[in-house]
């Protein structure tokens, strides 16, 4: 499974190793933004306080590009645990709402509150979708991501052919073929 597939579309599932990798890959990616809309700029020339809001407002920007592929990879993650994509919501809710209260100079324990709750949210999150194995076969979004078969030398290219995107139809229609295969077998 490409790094690729997990941050673009929202069909499918994901290991919790490809998780893993586009959490590092999104990482890097954000520090590259984040460096990037902040600029070479003096810290000894700028005061604490305006360095603050600065990096504050970069963050809340790199947040905003990379919006889409965290909320797919999330997407792809919960489909492999058997959830709908929607759980995804309340992941990246309160970090925005702290981003913005940090913006609105709201009072600083509202915005600290916020931060707080967005922490534990985050944590939840990276426990459950980075260490809580999948559901094992085929669920509502396609194939167990573990249980697709390798190409080696000695096994035919026709047994790792994949469709790209699953659907509750395509499961249903496989499952379909395979009962409707076993009854003809045993007839």
């Amino acid at each position: 499974m490409s790094i690729w597939y997990a941050m673009w579309g929202s069909d499918g599932r994901i290991s919790r190793t490809t998780f893993w990798l586009s959490t590092f890959v999104l990482w890097g990616a954000g520090l590259a933004v984040w460096l990037l809309v902040l600029g070479p700029i003096d810290p000894k020339s700028i005061p604490f306080d305006d360095l603050v809001r600065m990096a504050e407002r970069a963050g809340l920007i790199t947040s905003i590009v990379l919006l889409y592929p965290w909320v797919m990879v999330a997407i792809k993650r919960l489909h492999d645990l058997g959830a709908t994509g929607w759980w995804s919501v309340p992941l990246f809710v309160p970090g925005f709402v702290s981003g913005f209260l940090s913006l609105a100079e709201a009072p600083e324990m509202v915005e600290q509150a916020a931060m707080i709750a967005s922490l534990a949210v985050t944590l939840v999150y990276f426990v459950t979708l980075g260490f809580i194995r999948g559901t094992k076969g085929p669920n509502y979004c396609g194939h167990d991501p573990r249980s697709v078969t390798r190409v080696t030398a000695s096994a035919p290219a026709r047994t790792a052919r994949r469709s790209p995107s699953y659907s509750r139809g395509h499961v249903r229609t496989a499952v379909a073929h395979k009962r409707a295969a076993k009854v003809a077998v045993r007839a």
